[in-house]
């Protein structure tokens, strides 16, 4: 299992914090920047061993300030960067979720020890399918797609509660919840509250949405209805209502392409009226 190394991180995807930003001519950035109050707890995002952990300067990380890197089961590596404080020593196991330091603005180098970044206090978070220290430029993996499966078990398993309880099809669940996380899957916020995969809101708020889309759906004779008033709800955010049931419908019609799929909804006998 993966986990975010911030609860409730939403991961960049465009602009300079995101992985494989140009941020000067010679300058491409290799992970992804994440701010948050310092002190924040950090995660490990799997399973893993610690390889390097460090509060202080260590040769061959300059500019990483405080540090913690993890080997994982298939050789990949994660590392942490800029960390406050760190919670774990080298050689110790590490498991999915657990805590190994704090979020800050160390940015130590050979020459100052003690320098801090000026941009503020954020985790800088790597992957690499090789050890570190390495050279800045060695190719890394991109750690949104790497940490798509963080939650991937968790909204599966809260859409498919949320259908179950509804009798909405878990399909289009299923697209409403990937619009409204704005196509990350580790989007906190948005409609389904896409949050840290242990986290206790995830599966009754995806149900709460579900229901109240279940009731639209019996209300109105088209799904583009149901769906706009299903937005004006309020319960959506960033976006026009034309253009979220447009996203929607696309979404739906995709996962419906890929997998056989049952009514909307179910109507059972007792609903009769319109509610």
């Amino acid at each position: 299992m993966r986990a975010l190394p911030l609860a409730s991180a939403k991961l960049p995807v465009l602009g300079t914090l995101a992985f494989g930003a140009q941020r000067s001519p010679t300058h491409v950035h290799r992970g992804i920047d994440l701010p948050r109050q310092e002190g924040t707890a950090v995660f490990a995002a799997a399973d893993g061993v610690v390889e390097h952990a460090s509060a202080v300067w260590e040769q061959g990380f300059s500019g990483y300030g405080g540090h913690v890197v993890l080997r994982h089961p298939d050789g990949t590596r994660t590392l942490y960067a800029h960390l406050s404080s760190v919670a774990v020593q080298p050689g110790s196991l590490v498991l999915a979720g657990e805590r190994i330091g704090a979020v800050g603005k160390t940015a130590f180098t050979h020459d100052d020890h003690t320098a801090l970044l000026t941009s503020g206090p954020h985790l800088h978070f790597e992957v690499s399918p090789r050890a570190y220290p390495q050279q800045s430029e060695a190719d890394r993996l991109d750690p949104v797609e790497w940490l798509a499966g963080a939650v991937e078990p968790a909204i599966a398993a809260a859409l498919a509660a949320a259908s179950r309880a509804t009798a909405v099809d878990p399909l289009l669940v299923r697209a409403v919840a990937w619009v409204a996380s704005k196509w990350n899957p580790a989007t906190p916020g948005g409609l389904f509250a896409i949050a840290h995969p242990r986290s206790a809101e995830l599966v009754p708020a995806t149900t709460e949405a579900a229901a109240t889309l279940a009731r639209q759906l019996r209300r109105y004779a088209s799904l583009q209805q149901a769906l706009a008033a299903f937005y004006e709800l309020g319960l959506t955010v960033d976006s026009t209502a034309t253009q979220w049931v447009a996203d929607v419908v696309a979404r739906y019609a995709l996962e419906q392409r890929e997998g056989a799929s049952p009514p909307l909804v179910q109507r059972r006998a007792a609903d009769g009226a319109r509610s």
